[in-house]
């Protein structure tokens, strides 16, 4: 009795150690990927399994040029390529392509650590060929398009300007940049103006021009070059800073008073002159006191123009003459020691 029971017993693990030999050549042997003619190795390769050979996403999708990414919070895998963006969920046969869903044979599974998919799966994503060549077990993956490659940086290699000293109005600015073709660029002048816009007039030569207007004064102003391609940003700076004054001479007007006007006590004086300058103002006077001639200041003030080139002064005077003929003279001296002509007003004391 017992040896028959005994015999039942191995004749039973037997059958089952047959049944496992049978089905684990399935795992066990190799199965190659061969990606755009060159053969990958992966440390978990693919598998076939029901009759689906899955293959691992991230290896092959790298290989193909798409850049993969691992969320372990929601265990979900996102990988783009070439303007595809894929969403894959592990354990689910959903997927989403660009926004849109798609079914999976079977779900997408872990394998030693390595998430992979169905074959058919690669294809229908990245739109490469995917042929499963079953006699050499072998998967042969050809890419549709060349693989998608990080952007290239931008440059800029240099930057000129025609300035070969202080600009004046009516002066024309041309500045030059050399860099990456097939972008869009513009160029900035420090305290003068913003973006002048650029033209591309050969590949990778960019041109663009400015026009000096009046007033205007500037010292040391940097010319600032800005290339934009595909939203890939680069800046550099022209080596020699300009100068910018708008003239040829300094400036320096007397708006107000008038000439002939009757002023009050204190005298306001307004003007402009070239921004930045430094602005001397007197006020002199000539009258009649009890039918004696008198003369005499009634003094001085200094101020500076502001950066519109407007100034104004307010003189206090210690004694007021009735009818006094006022002699208002200004004197200027600009930022670049330029000095310019006096201008004299005549008023009358109200």
């Amino acid at each position: 009795m017992f040896m028959r029971i005994l015999s039942m017993v191995v004749a039973v693990l037997l059958s089952l150690a047959l049944s496992v030999a049978w089905t684990a050549p399935a795992f066990a042997q190799t199965v190659r990927v061969i990606v755009n003619g060159s053969s990958v190795a992966f440390d978990q390769p693919p598998i076939v399994t029901g009759g689906r050979v899955l293959i691992p996403l991230r290896g092959v999708f790298e290989q193909l040029g798409a850049f993969v990414q691992w969320n372990p919070a929601n265990h979900t895998i996102f990988a783009t390529r070439a303007g595809t963006e894929v969403q894959l969920g592990i354990g689910s046969r959903i997927a989403f392509v660009n926004g849109s869903q798609v079914t999976l044979d079977v779900p997408a599974t872990v394998v030693a650590g390595r998430t992979l998919v169905p074959l058919r799966f690669v294809s229908e994503v990245m739109g490469a060929h995917v042929q499963w060549e079953s006699v050499s077990r072998t998967v042969y993956v050809t890419s549709s398009g060349a693989a998608q490659q990080p952007p290239a940086e931008v440059r800029i290699t240099s930057v000129t300007h025609n300035a070969q000293g202080a600009l004046r109005a009516g002066d024309t600015l041309t500045v030059r940049m050399r860099g990456t073709p097939g972008g869009d660029a513009f160029f900035t002048i420090e305290g003068v103006t913003g973006a002048v816009p650029m033209t591309e007039r050969q590949s990778g030569v960019y041109v663009g021009r400015y026009t000096i207007p009046s007033p205007f004064l500037v010292q040391n102003a940097r010319v600032l070059v800005t290339l934009n391609v595909d939203g890939r940003v680069a800046t550099a700076l022209a080596p020699t800073p300009l100068t910018v004054t708008g003239s040829a001479n300094a400036t320096l007007a007397i708006v107000s008073p008038a000439s002939g006007a009757s002023v009050g006590n204190p005298v306001v004086v307004r003007g402009v002159a070239t921004p930045g300058s430094r602005v001397t103002v007197r006020v002199d006077y000539r009258g009649t006191v009890l039918l004696f001639p008198v003369s005499g200041t009634y003094g001085e003030a200094t101020t500076t123009a502001n950066a519109s080139g407007n100034w104004q002064v307010s003189i206090q005077s210690s004694v007021r003459i009735p009818n006094a003929a006022l002699i208002i003279t200004a004197q200027a001296e600009d930022p670049l020691g330029r000095e310019a002509t006096p201008v004299t007003v005549q008023a009358t004391q109200g």
